[in-house]
């Protein structure tokens, strides 16, 4: 059975109350429960990157490449060097 976790108390208290539960009707039934969060790791998280909506696509490789820009002269001196 899968039931959606709330906070620890609740749940092992439910747990326990329903494993008696049923184990006193079913002692024959080993009674498993699983449990669900709501929220996935993935909800935290964003499918793409999105590019800014004031300068479009442009100012986004424009800004992109004057970042990398010194980083990619110092490589290339480093290297003729």
């Amino acid at each position: 059975m899968t039931l959606q976790y709330l906070d620890d108390n609740k749940t092992i208290t439910f747990e326990s109350k329903l494993r008696s539960l049923i184990g006193l009707y079913y002692p024959q039934i080993d009674f498993r429960i699983a449990y669900k969060t709501p929220k996935k790791i993935g909800d935290f998280f964003k499918f793409k990157d999105t590019i800014p909506k004031d300068g479009g696509l442009w100012l986004f490789i424009k800004s992109t490449v004057l970042t990398l820009k010194p980083l990619i002269l110092e490589k290339l001196n480093a290297t003729l060097l």
